[in-house]
């Protein structure tokens, strides 16, 4: 439940980042009537999300035996690898992220692109919302019982909870460290779901000799 909580708050807390500097520069910018679109992309990307769960709901539905555990297996090994390099790749780029947003808003205003700001919204939304999915269902798949989808809310609540504390001015959170403590707890999640994912697909190869 914990590892749930977690992705979902990680996952949520940097969609909403996103979308909170998009906000903010199209409000300095003297631009507020490009906000629904910033909106729009946000509904975009949580429905792509949504569509993409259900997707891989039908999936593994399909599959019994062997070739689910495969299944469960390969996209545990899937998603370990995709945390890893989630958490390397904000590392590196946390620093840059808030200028390289408002230099593609700015770009777009200057060009007179604004739906460009929405594509921009929608993209960052859904690659989020993506993880997202891709995460919760290794995890699901890693620790099965009842109450991760309490735990997927919980993290989500928090998560908007502490973006509008953040943007309103009423709490400073230094973001690196909290996204270099949360990386790090996640990477032994990964390192967790890769050892469950190769344990997984060991036992069916070797099964099968």
């Amino acid at each position: 439940m914990t590892a749930v909580s977690l992705i979902t708050l990680r996952e949520t807390l940097e969609a909403s980042l996103l979308v909170g500097i998009v906000l903010a520069c199209l409000r300095r910018s003297g631009e507020g009537q490009y906000t629904v679109l910033v909106w729009l992309g946000v509904f975009a990307g949580v429905v792509m999300s949504l569509m993409l769960a259900g997707l891989f709901a039908l999936l593994s539905g399909g599959f019994h035996g062997r070739t689910q555990a495969l299944y469960q297996g390969g996209a545990m090994l899937f998603a370990a690898v995709l945390i890893a390099w989630m958490v390397v790749w904000m590392f590196r780029q946390s620093a840059a992220i808030r200028a390289n947003l408002e230099q593609k808003v700015k770009l777009h205003l200057a060009n007179e692109h604004p739906l460009g700001i929405f594509f921009l919204v929608f993209v960052s939304t859904a690659r989020e919302g993506v993880e997202t999915v891709i995460f919760l269902q290794a995890a699901l798949m890693h620790a099965e019982g009842e109450g991760h989808v309490l735990a997927a809310l919980l993290g989500i609540a928090v998560a908007v909870l502490l973006s509008y504390v953040l943007f309103a001015g009423m709490l400073r959170l230094p973001l690196r460290l909290f996204f270099l403590v949360t990386g790090a707890v996640l990477c032994l999640f990964a390192a967790d779901l890769a050892i469950d994912g190769m344990h997984t697909i060991g036992n069916i190869l070797f099964a099968a000799v």
